[in-house]
């Protein structure tokens, strides 16, 4: 019983991390509009710095939630024993984990790794080609 609470707290907590990204985010590009929209003309090296600095904030932010995807392939017809692979990114937007990513990356793929930013990896399977 203590167990699945363990389990419930931890995935709680990680919806709450998960929401507290979605509204950094939301929350910080309000602001850069709201600057843009009503502050006064600014030279271009200051813009710069500005733009810089959101993107660092934001970068910090969402860091935990990126992911760097790697894909095997095993060998196919014209090659049998020859594997490839490739690699893209993606972002885990719910509490259990689940990854968003361009199709492409995974597409036929045998085997799929998840490499967090703090260097742990997993084990992961497509869930499906498309959600519409």
């Amino acid at each position: 019983m203590l167990h699945n609470r363990e389990k419930l707290m931890k995935k709680a907590s990680q919806g709450r991390q998960t929401a507290e990204i979605v509204r950094t985010l939301s929350n910080g590009f309000d602001a850069v509009m709201d600057e843009a929209v009503t502050g006064p003309p600014v030279a271009d090296d200051e813009l710069l710095d500005g733009y810089s600095r959101t993107v660092s904030g934001v970068v910090e932010k969402v860091k935990p939630a990126v992911v760097n995807i790697r894909v095997r392939h095993a060998g196919h017809e014209r090659r049998p024993t020859e594997e490839t692979g490739g690699s893209g990114s993606g972002f885990i937007i719910a509490p259990d984990g689940f990854i968003l990513t361009n199709s492409h990356v995974v597409h036929a793929a045998d085997k799929i790794e998840v490499a967090l930013a703090d260097g742990r990896m997993f084990p992961a399977l497509p869930r499906s080609r498309a959600l519409w």
